[in-house]
């Protein structure tokens, strides 16, 4: 059911328990009011340790009872000049 994937998808402060590789994920203050998430995730490449961290600004939108969208835009990150998207949930 589209409520149960969008209730993970949005609980940002516990995303890190249903996503592998995700360190730690939780809501920081925004100055618009909006909400922004800093992420931290890390991973084993090619037998070297990886981790990087971002802050993204988040924007959840709804298209009725079967559709709804996050979009994402980097916000800061060491690591990424870029990290934008949409995550689309759709009812099948």
């Amino acid at each position: 059911p589209i409520d149960a994937v969008w209730s993970i998808l949005t609980d940002y402060d516990n995303l890190s328990e249903h996503v592998t590789n995700l360190v730690q994920s939780r809501l920081v203050a925004s100055p618009t009011g909006g909400i922004r998430l800093f992420q931290e995730g890390a991973q084993k490449i090619v037998g070297f340790d990886f981790s990087a961290s971002l802050t993204m600004d988040m924007e959840e939108r709804s298209s009725g009872p079967t559709q709804r969208q996050i979009n994402f835009k980097l916000v800061e990150s060491r690591f990424f000049s870029v990290f934008d998207g949409t995550w689309d949930v759709t009812t099948m």
